[in-house]
């Protein structure tokens, strides 16, 4: 018999279910179980613990059993077998191998830090941990489903792979405000920065919009300075041509303990915060996730709508985000396992 369609199971519960819709669930007379279920146990006995940490999460155990069911299936009867991952919950769950399956939710083997530096800005500790960075077969459906500006070519570069993000490292639990970037900038290059364009609001909250790529390199930089800290990046030959905006520079790393922008892995994992689907909140996002559509037009205040389980506020929607790295397609299947930084350059950032 073949799989039949499986629903989504309730807020809270998860399913990992040994097949696709459509597909045979295997049985190898040469091992004790399912092949589904013989690798599961063996994820669970510590195999899929890929960081060496003592713990195996979710994330890895769903990824290691996955991908040895695949292989083995393939292998042995030259047919498809690719187990699927339903549901949603909200907290980072870790097991421990060999011992009993808890149902405790764990960020880290430590209570997870929150810190305000000189501008009252709040920074989340992200734990170091790995995940499916990248689209799976399961998410491209809902999101093609979402909206109809998105084809399926546009996940060609977006292959699954597995990340480890091997330190952890702060991020701001709120997008930077438009206060916040005016107090060490001393400009405001918001459009909505007036209370009749912020839709009668206070926009002092609202995320800073309206800035270039160099212009969050250098509020890196600034806010680093302001605080005694070596600069993260260098910018020499800047070129300014729209008032204070930076248009191009050559940017080079110096690296060190100074503020920075996340890489793209690091921002997915952190958004991802450990769960599975196309949302850190679900398969689908409407105006009462996240500030997106046409319900408000325009930016809000940060914080307004709930946060991912590492703490995080407005993952999903509001502004755009930028990221550390330069663009390049392709550049994700040969890169790195741990820590990808993105390619030396690429198209834009």
């Amino acid at each position: 018999a073949r799989a039949r369609k499986f629903g989504q199971p309730p807020q809270g519960v998860l399913v990992l279910a040994s097949c696709a819709e459509g597909q045979v669930s295997w049985e190898d007379g040469n091992i004790e179980h399912g092949v589904f279920t013989h690798f599961l146990l063996k994820g669970l006995a510590g195999e899929a613990d890929g960081n060496g940490n003592g713990r195996v999460s979710l994330g890895e155990l769903y990824e290691f059993t996955s991908l040895a069911t695949k292989k083995h299936v393939a292998k042995t009867w030259r047919d498809s077998q690719t187990p699927q991952l339903f549901g949603r919950l909200s907290g980072v769950f870790e097991f421990e191998p060999g011992g009993a399956i808890g149902s405790e939710p764990s960020r880290s083997s430590e209570p997870e830090p929150l810190v305000k530096n000189s501008l009252g800005m709040e920074l989340v500790l992200i734990p170091a941990g790995q995940f499916l960075m990248g689209t799976t077969e399961a998410e491209i459906e809902p999101l093609l489903a979402a909206t109809s500006s998105q084809s399926r070519a546009r996940f060609d570069d977006e292959q699954p792979h597995r990340v480890r993000i091997t330190k952890p490292f702060y991020l701001g639990k709120y997008e930077v405000t438009q206060e916040e970037y005016k107090r060490i900038m001393a400009v405001n290059p918001s459009s909505f920065r007036t209370v009749e364009r912020a839709g009668g609001l206070n926009p002092r909250r609202f995320p800073v919009e309206g800035l270039s790529w160099y212009d969050a390199v250098r509020f890196c930089n600034t806010l680093s300075e302001a605080e005694e800290l070596p600069p993260y990046y260098q910018l020499p030959d800047v070129d300014s041509s729209a008032g204070d905006s930076v248009d191009s520079a050559d940017v080079a790393v110096l690296g060190g303990p100074g503020y920075r922008l996340p890489t793209e892995a690091e921002w997915e994992y952190a958004c991802r915060a450990g769960t599975f689907t196309p949302y850190h909140f679900g398969d689908s996002i409407d105006e009462g996730d996240a500030n997106v559509g046409d319900h408000l037009g325009r930016p809000t205040t940060v914080g307004s709508y709930a946060a991912n389980a590492f703490g995080l506020f407005d993952m999903h929607g509001n502004v755009w985000e930028y990221c550390h790295d330069w663009y390049a397609a392709g550049y994700y299947r040969n890169s790195p396992a741990d820590d990808p930084a993105g390619p030396a350059n690429g198209e834009r950032q």
